[in-house]
């Protein structure tokens, strides 16, 4: 079987997988939390951005990979740590609504769209997904869970608009 469906079949397994905890055990308890504590939660798990700058090192990687796709993925992913940071910071911080409900909207939003140009690019510009070597478990196993958290992120911030 090809690697491109194997690395395929591993991300949408790993997003029915992180799908399936978040609705199962995660949402639930999230919805007895105050709002404050349910962005803190999700927010957190994008502190571990940083590790797309792995992509960068051959070694860990089988191959380096190429520029196009691997210089754009780390800078997206070191941005979003850091507006993860800056909105979590912003939240642990009394007053300043405006600024905290900015902050997560352009986290999750900037955090969201890079998740989907990096999977894209690795698709059109990594002709082997195994040229990902040991980091292959950051898009099968780890961006999942971020789309995801991603997703409940936004769910939460449009729900107030829903009434």
């Amino acid at each position: 079987m090809p690697n491109t469906i194997i690395f395929g079949f591993s991300v949408a397994a790993g997003l029915l997988a992180w799908a399936t905890i978040f609705k199962t055990f995660v949402w639930p308890r999230l919805g007895t939390l105050p709002m404050q504590r349910r962005y803190e939660r999700l927010l957190s798990i994008h502190f571990f951005r940083y590790l797309g700058s792995v992509f960068l090192i051959t070694g860990v990687t089988a191959h380096e990979l190429p520029s196009g796709f691997a210089v754009p993925a780390v800078a997206g992913d070191l941005i979003a740590f850091a507006l993860a940071l800056l909105a979590f910071a912003a939240l642990r911080r009394s007053g300043g609504k405006q600024l905290q409900n900015s902050l997560i909207w352009l986290f999750s939003v900037a955090g969201t769209l890079d998740l989907l140009a990096a999977l894209t690019a690795g698709y059109l510009l990594i002709p082997d997904p195994g040229d990902f070597g040991a980091a292959y478990f950051i898009p099968t196993f780890y961006v999942p869970l971020l789309l995801v958290s991603h997703f409940y992120i936004l769910r939460i911030s449009l729900r107030p608009m829903r009434g």
